[in-house]
């Protein structure tokens, strides 16, 4: 290696007071993470050390500091705890918990995609971590699945706040129209270097368990401009076409979670912490299954899930799955089932009146047509097709003046 790479390596086998650096972990966005050993309590810790090339940012060691100090003060099984921070011949580091295990995108890239109960554990323990973060008004800003640690005990834990925003009066506010974030998760107001507020979480948070649900993100391209614009202007395949497998419970929480408006997502971490809790009910009165705002799901997007058939990646359901936090999923075989529902909810006697009333008017326009020949077909056939034309060419002049500004805001 060569640069502050190889300069970097240096550090292994050094000492920081009782911590001795053993191997390189990880190469991050501000520096370098290295598996480390408390030499006084005998146990393994991980320690984060800027880079030389970010030492030379002012703006990224503010970055780094900063982040020391927001997980600091957030003391969660969730969160990746940070034990000590220091300087060793001016380069700052700190000291943090290690969590033996993989992340979430270690798992996907030999899983595929995660199922069943265990995507629900997941997903609930992550919430609770990041609702604890914002009791100290701080906002990640870079959920994904690289940053969801994944313990051998089968705990999640939140890691890497580098980018993560004070929600309160803060010294260090990144400014409106800089985009940061993972294109592939990143919400819509974010992209466009809006102000975010932890609802912008939600949605990187619906995103990444899209992924992990069916295996692929949202929108999966190359280009990251482009998928900023697919983020802000698109709508991805519905998770249960992807995955008849999951519950449609399930779904209509990650369809909510990544609502292109933030009034429509959810709110808080309570909300959506009940909802979760609401897969396994009993109750069937939010099983229909929703996509792209608050009306049902059409039919055209395929048949119902079977649930029956939904099995997480560990087969062995004989044993409950404890979460932190006292919420516990219990055995398999106690677990109501979810049921399929159907697409469309019962008839009531409005709609029916609604659909005579349809009829009605529809043998109205037939009956005005024979009496009024070509003048009534011009009135229904709607405008002109240049005008479409005209609207077509402005839509194409406002997608390229939004991807060139999310191109000077991203540079």
């Amino acid at each position: 290696m060569t640069g502050s790479t190889a300069n970097q390596d240096g550090y292994i086998g050094k000492r920081l007071g009782r911590y001795e650096i053993d191997s390189l972990l990880a190469k991050g966005g501000m520096g370098l993470v290295y598996r480390g050993h408390d030499t006084t309590r005998d146990k393994k810790v991980a320690i984060k050390i800027l880079s030389e090339d970010s030492l030379r940012n002012e703006q990224m060691v503010r970055r780094f500091e900063r982040e020391s100090g927001i997980v600091q003060k957030i003391q969660h099984v969730n969160v990746a705890q940070i034990f000590k921070t220091g300087l060793d011949e001016g380069i700052p580091y700190y000291i943090m918990e290690y969590v033996d295990g993989q992340s979430m995108s270690e798992l996907l890239s030999t899983k595929g995609k995660i199922g069943g109960r265990c995507s629900i554990d997941y997903l609930r323990q992550t919430v609770l971590g990041l609702r604890e973060a914002a009791k100290y008004g701080v906002i990640h800003r870079d959920i994904k699945p690289a940053n969801l640690m994944l313990s051998n005990d089968g705990t999640i834990k939140i890691v890497d706040f580098g980018i993560a925003k004070a929600m309160t009066n803060d010294s260090f506010q990144t400014a409106t129209g800089q985009v940061m974030g993972t294109a592939m998760y990143i919400s819509p107001e974010q992209a466009r270097g809006e102000e975010v507020d932890l609802r912008s979480d939600v949605y990187s948070l619906g995103a990444t368990f899209y992924h992990i649900l069916t295996g692929k993100p949202p929108f999966d391209e190359d280009n990251p401009v482009r998928v900023m614009m697919l983020q802000i202007q698109e709508y991805y395949q519905p998770v249960y076409e992807v995955n008849p497998k999951v519950p449609p419970k399930l779904c209509n929480i990650i369809h909510q979670m990544t609502e292109k408006d933030p009034n429509e997502r959810y709110q808080d971490y309570d909300a959506l912490i009940l909802a979760i809790d609401g897969i396994y009910s009993t109750k069937a009165d939010d099983s229909t299954l929703r996509f792209g705002g608050t009306s049902p799901a059409s039919s055209d997007y395929g048949r119902s899930p079977q649930t029956s058939e939904y099995i997480t990646h560990n087969t062995d359901t004989s044993e409950s799955h404890p979460i932190p936090g006292g919420y516990n999923l219990g055995p398999a075989q106690n677990q109501p089932a979810a049921q399929s529902a159907p697409l469309r909810p019962p008839l009531r006697l409005g709609k029916v009146l609604m659909r005579v009333l349809g009829i009605f008017v529809l043998l109205v326009i037939i009956f005005l047509g024979f009496v009024f020949g070509p003048e009534l077909v011009d009135l229904v056939t709607g405008p002109d097709p240049d005008d479409y034309e005209h609207l077509e060419q402005q839509k194409r002049l406002e997608e390229e003046a939004l991807e060139q500004r999310i191109r000077e805001i991203s540079e």
